[in-house]
């Protein structure tokens, strides 16, 4: 588990936490205190990648210093978070393109927090931004809606993920009865990723899953 995840006991269950970077509030986080450090409470309702961790996640590859190209949704409630995993010497780089909350959720979020660097380009042409400072990146975390999902997680991991680097996304629970077919167009684009672990969201987000991959 990642340096800045936590497990604590609050209100008599456990809970999972994250150290808060420079607590401050960014956005409607509930915050605890214990031992003189502050958490904010990572809530599994909320965040997909939280309920993961809470469904048995076994690798959780984002740590301190982690670089991450993160595309899609839920700024509020996950980017935020990893950001103070990332720590002062981190790098997020926080791709969006339509959704107009979340558009104002990532200004606001890179407004507060250095680490945090915000764009706006369609994911399905990751050419369009390939003028990152870093030029490849740790992990890629991805939870976006589009049919050529795969096409487009690979053509993002092809140019920005380093060798060995990981790949977390969230994805629909009817697709991965794809998976097990060799012939079916998912099942072929999957095979490229080294798959460690695919975990079911259904008791926090029903009909989703993520999967975490090493490229």
């Amino acid at each position: 588990m990642s340096i800045g995840l936590n497990w604590i006991i609050f209100k008599n269950r456990l809970t999972l936490v994250v150290k808060n970077l420079d607590n401050k509030k960014i956005f409607d986080e509930r915050i605890v205190k214990k031992n003189k450090n502050e958490y904010k409470i990572w809530m599994p309702y909320k965040s997909k990648l939280a309920a993961a961790i809470y469904n048995g996640l076994e690798i959780f590859p984002i740590k301190k210093d982690s670089i991450l190209l993160y595309l899609g949704s839920e700024i509020e409630s996950t980017a935020s978070f990893l950001s103070d995993i990332v720590g002062e010497n981190g790098l997020i780089y926080c791709i969006q393109e339509k959704d107009q909350s979340e558009i104002r959720n990532m200004k606001e979020l890179a407004g507060k927090r250095t680490n945090v660097i915000p764009l706006i380009y369609e994911i399905r042409h990751p050419k369009e931004y390939s003028s990152l400072e870093a030029k490849t990146v740790d992990i890629i975390y991805a939870d976006i809606k589009d049919k050529n999902l795969l096409e487009i997680l690979l053509e993002n991991c092809k140019i920005y993920l380093r060798k060995k680097g990981f790949l977390i996304f969230v994805i629909p629970t009817s697709d991965l009865i794809e998976l097990d077919n060799e012939n079916n167009n998912l099942g072929r684009k999957i095979n490229d990723l080294e798959i460690i672990q695919i975990i079911n969201l259904n008791s926090y987000h029903k009909k989703h899953s993520i999967i975490i991959a090493r490229y």
